[in-house]
């Protein structure tokens, strides 16, 4: 289950100040002190749905999908890689008997970077009243060693989900947003098979490993035990956290979590395939894909399906 995120609180109004680089840098200093977290999954694992439940917390804020390390930083280094090349050329032409400008190095990509990642958080989440900050976009878990340099205090959450639910929800959802050009690609599901087992295999190795090297800073929950048994399970998340895990809060986020509620009413398992909310239940797979379809995906993911404990 996943769907749009409920927001407990405004976002900051900063943005409404007049420009200071001081101000900001210290609104930046304020924002580091605090629990920083990242979200990171194969997408459509459920993060949208765990985001509602965190951002429910009164301790914690949480909004928003910024894809700051998946797309912005690429896009970052190519700014600075063309800059680099201008100022390069006129360092050995124009300028050449003066002392070479300085180009930008990895120290000055890190900075901006990091920079760009905490004034987007300053800008999407409540900072100034909460003691934990974060945020959500599924491609995170392939930058979590990055964003681990970036910001060594900062805590990760790796959401697990089957595969084969991630690719039937993600087929859907493609059909919802873009038909046209997902039948252009895939004329069926069964030649989405192929693309979803290859990614949700790297996305959850890279997650693992991750997870792995760093047990004391990574958190790993499974959308099956969302489903289940929520409360234990957002509890044990809060606890990771270090904010409030008493059973008045946790039932309130589990409620604002719930599909009834993130749905306007509807039962989960009940579908609306033009929703992104569908139909919130595991194990969906099973009424869309044939045996030969489940196969196939098994012979590209079913080893770490089974290394991570999905039933084949």
């Amino acid at each position: 289950m996943s769907g749009t995120p409920q927001p407990a609180r405004a976002p900051s109004s900063a943005s409404s100040k007049p420009f200071s680089y001081r101000d900001l840098h210290a609104d930046i200093e304020t924002l580091l002190a605090k629990e920083l977290f990242f979200i990171g999954a194969h997408p459509k694992s459920g993060t949208t749905w765990m985001q509602a439940m965190l951002n429910a917390h009164p301790e914690i804020s949480c909004s928003g999908e910024g894809h700051l390390v998946n797309r912005f930083a690429p896009l970052l280094e190519v700014a600075l890689n063309t800059h680099n090349q201008l100022v390069a050329r006129k360092n050995g032409s124009i300028f050449k008997e003066f002392q070479p400008f300085p180009l930008f190095g990895k120290q000055e990509f890190g900075y901006l970077l990091g920079s760009a990642i905490a004034l987007m958080l300053l800008r999407s989440t409540d900072y100034q009243h909460v003691r934990v900050v974060g945020e959500k976009t599924p491609d995170n878990v392939m930058h979590f060693a990055q964003l681990a340099t970036l910001f060594p205090g900062a805590k990760f959450v790796h959401v697990l989900r089957d595969g084969r639910d991630c690719m039937v929800s993600g087929w859907f959802h493609n059909l919802r947003v873009n038909p046209g050009e997902t039948q252009r690609r895939y004329p069926g599901l069964r030649d989405f098979v192929a693309v979803i087992a290859n990614s949700w295999k790297a996305f959850v190795e890279r997650g693992m490993s991750f997870h792995a090297a760093h047990q004391d800073r990574c958190f790993t929950v499974r959308y099956e035990d969302m489903v289940a048994n929520p409360r234990d399970t957002m509890r044990a998340v809060f606890r990771f956290l270090s904010v409030d895990t008493s059973l008045d809060i946790v039932s309130r986020c589990v409620d604002a979590g719930r599909f009834e509620n993130m749905s306007g009413g509807r039962q989960a398992g009940s579908e609306d395939r033009s929703s992104f909310l569908r139909q919130g239940r595991p194990e969906n797979w099973r009424q869309h894909l044939t045996p030969e379809d489940n196969q196939a995906f098994l012979a590209i993911a079913g080893d770490v399906m089974a290394r991570v404990g999905y039933k084949q």
